[in-house]
Parts: C-alpha cells; structure tokens; sequence
C-alpha cells in the first residue's frame, strides 16, 4: 500500500499516474518523444511553443 497523501487532487492524480498506472507512455504529436506522465508531456508542449525562432539578420 502507498504512503503518499496530498491536499491537492491535481497533485495526487500525478502522482498516480505516474507511480500506479501502467502505460506506454504519453507521445508528443509534434517531435514524437514518449513522456511517462501527462504533465511531462504539458510541459514538454509549453517549452516547444515557447520556444520562438527569431530573425538573424
């Protein structure tokens, strides 16, 4: 049985997902990389986007 409590229902869902639930991970519709929680695969997301090429002229 597992220890962990959190007051936060978004954290204890992380937490789930990634210690208790088996998968093949979560694919990246853009560069293709497998993250093994959701919320790797959000901010692996927010970085691309962020990521704004700029002019070097």
């Amino acid at each position: 049985m597992c220890d962990y409590t959190s007051p936060r229902r978004d954290t204890m869902r992380s937490h789930v997902e990634a210690m208790h639930i088996i998968t093949d991970g979560f694919e990246c519709s853009i560069c293709g990389k497998t993250y093994k929680t959701r919320n790797s695969l959000k901010t692996h997301k927010y970085e691309r986007i962020s990521e704004t090429p700029s002019c070097t002229l």
